[in-house]
């Protein structure tokens, strides 16, 4: 089997080392190294609201409920749906999610004394730049 000729060689960014790159895949490799250095660094969200903190992990978002110290793991309840999320127990908390999740990839765990950890799997890995659905300036 013959390879294609390598008509231009140019260094890459680091220096490195020189790779042989034939002309016509040249250009978009020039294009993608420009997109990747234009790009932000996309620092990971997090906040907190009322009874719950969270974090974005890429294709997870991490959800910490705040319960009693004295909450064991038989006293939980936890409802995953597509767009919310409910505490039942210990205490009744809702959360409508500002995008879709994974309802099999989302599951939870005791943390630390008073905390419930919950995993989200998101349906796709884009950043949330935050855990609830806006609806007319308030988050629900």
């Amino acid at each position: 089997m013959e390879h294609p000729p390598f008509e231009d060689v140019f260094p890459i960014e680091d220096g490195d080392f020189i790779l042989n790159i034939p002309r016509n895949f040249r250009r978009s490799l020039l294009l993608g190294i420009r997109k990747a250095q234009a790009a932000p660094e996309e620092k990971a969200a997090s906040g907190s609201g009322d009874g719950y903190t969270w974090k974005d992990e890429g294709e997870e978002l991490e959800v910490i409920f705040e319960v009693p110290e004295s909450t064991s793991k038989k006293d939980v309840k936890i409802e995953f749906r597509r767009t919310e999320v409910r505490m039942l127990k210990p205490k009744t908390q809702t959360l409508k999610l500002y995008k879709a999740v994974e309802v099999d990839g989302c599951n939870w765990s005791m943390g630390k004394a008073g905390q419930v950890i919950l995993t989200l799997e998101k349906c796709d890995a884009t950043p949330w730049r935050q855990p609830l659905k806006e609806v007319e300036g308030l988050y629900l």
